[in-house]
């Protein structure tokens, strides 16, 4: 399940990147460490000209604007997986009650509670989950219950809704991948994921994948198997030949576009840039190697990251 998830100096990585087959191996890029936002900084996202963060552990979402101010919204219990966005408000999943939190970025405080987990905003509706892995359609201002709707997937207990995109939500699981039909709240496909595996506890440490994006035509997800790239045209799912490990304190491998690749944490160190048209890797980033957190985000020419071991963010320049 998505169950995730100022002062700053200029540090020298030391690191080197190696881009993909035969080519040269350049100098990692410097970052910016953006200290004490949380406890546990997991996931994120980007919207209202900021960059948000859901403490894991700490009870607050975080605020991160362009220039690295750093201000907090209560929520008074830990949250998990990224904050939805949609409706001029942001959605955030408290973990301990299994309800949604509506939260107001102008007056910075939460506003209302919504039922179900794992939210995503769309289509003029909230989507989240209830208990037993269905989906409800929300009408975001009444909180009325439009719909429950079974995705026919493996949803539960390591996956989710990812978003809305065109006339589709799409929902991960395990093993496949849910369309959501958002004219007749209807499954329009089921997707298999070939070789994929299931989330959890790992071998060093935990992988929570089943994280997903639709970006330049094609949906990429996260697996504990690996990255998988789906045709949205044709609904058929490829593997491709890039592994995550797991995080040494636990995390959600979260998948986000931007600056003209799709990114993706694959272990405590690194995070990927993946080429659209190709599907190949064309080098890392650095992540802190304490590992945990998860979370990553592209906004305002840089990467963004979560290093929920150490409390940080470290922001890189990208292209």
């Amino acid at each position: 399940m998505h169950v995730f998830h100022c002062r700053f100096v200029f540090v020298a990585a030391l690191a080197l990147v190696v881009a993909a087959a035969g080519q040269a191996a350049v100098a990692a890029p410097r970052h910016i460490v953006i200290r004490n936002i949380g406890v546990f900084p997991g996931d994120m996202a980007v919207g209202f000209r900021s960059v948000w963060v859901s403490d894991h552990r700490g009870g607050t979402l975080i605020r991160l604007s362009r220039k690295n101010k750093v201000r907090h919204v209560e929520i008074g219990e830990s949250v998990c997986s990224f904050p939805a966005i949609g409706g001029g408000r942001l959605w955030v999943w408290g973990c301990d009650s299994s309800q949604t939190y509506e939260v107001d970025p102008v007056r910075m405080k939460v506003v209302a509670r919504r039922k179900g987990v794992a939210p995503v905003f769309g289509a003029g509706s909230l989507w989240t989950m209830d208990p037993n892995g269905k989906i409800l359609r929300i009408d975001p201002k009444s909180g009325v219950v439009l719909a429950r709707i079974d995705p026919q997937t493996d949803d539960l207990p390591n996956g989710g809704p990812d978003g809305v995109w065109g006339n589709s939500l799409w929902v991960s699981g395990d093993s496949s991948v849910s369309r959501i039909d958002v004219n007749t709240n209807k499954v329009s496909a089921v997707i298999p994921l070939p070789n994929a595996q299931p989330s959890g506890d790992k071998p060093g440490g935990y992988l929570y994948a089943n994280y997903g994006v639709l970006a330049y035509g094609t949906f990429w997800t996260s697996n504990a198997a690996g990255m998988y790239a789906i045709d949205t045209a044709t609904n058929s799912a490829r593997q491709l030949g890039i592994k995550i490990k797991p995080l040494s304190q636990g995390g959600d491998v979260q998948v986000v576009a931007g600056a003209g690749s799709v990114w993706v944490r694959i272990s405590n160190r690194k995070i990927a840039r993946i080429d659209p048209k190709t599907g190949k890797e064309t080098g890392t980033y650095p992540a802190a190697a304490a590992g945990g957190g998860g979370g990553i985000a592209v906004a305002f020419r840089s990467l963004w990251v979560a290093n929920g071991g150490l409390g940080n963010v470290w922001r890189t320049r990208v292209h």
